[in-house]
């Protein structure tokens, strides 16, 4: 997309496509290194502390989102695919994990699509936010870091957060 088409409706998808992505990595124990979406309708989630396993999770989480807010119901695979299509990190991402379509995501998605929408309206009004800023839209306290005990796509029900323990650092990781 150029930043000459780029309507207020394209940059509000591709806040929700990047807020998706930041809440997936936060709730699965990442620690958001920035978020940022550019006046073009381009956006870009960096992380660390996901585990490799994960990475797809939060990978999809994003065009999934961008597709559900594009719909206004459950996307269609149809419209999820040509989300991805646009997002070269997002699909490289999910080749080079050898799980191109972790669709069990989509249910923690839609559960927490209320956190993702007001992530996006903050990243929307700022174009960039951080991580103690996407923990306070989601109502973490401040300094805070939740950990998921399971992983969204099994326990969307039951999902837990605790409070910090420590992670192995892990590359950062770039999404778009």
């Amino acid at each position: 997309m150029n930043h000459f088409t780029c309507t207020p409706a394209d940059r509000a998808a591709a806040a929700m496509h990047e807020a998706g992505h930041a809440v997936a990595a936060v709730l699965l124990g990442g620690t958001i290194t920035e978020v940022t979406l550019d006046p073009d309708g381009g956006g870009l989630t960096g992380f660390t502390g996901v585990s490799t396993g994960a990475v797809p999770e939060v990978a999809y989480a994003g065009p999934y989102a961008e597709a559900r807010h594009r719909a206004g119901r459950l996307p269609t695979l149809g419209q999820i695919q040509d989300d991805l299509r646009n997002c070269d990190l997002d699909r490289a991402a999910l080749i080079a994990s050898g799980s191109p379509w972790p669709r069990g995501i989509e249910g923690a998605v839609e559960f927490l699509l209320p956190h993702i929408a007001r992530v996006a309206l903050a990243l929307n009004t700022s174009g960039r936010l951080d991580h103690d800023q996407v923990a306070a839209a989601l109502g973490f306290p401040a300094g805070d870091r939740p950990v998921v005990v399971a992983s969204l796509c099994g326990s969307v029900g039951t999902l837990e957060c605790h409070l910090p323990r420590r992670v192995s650092p892990l590359p950062p990781v770039r999404m778009r």
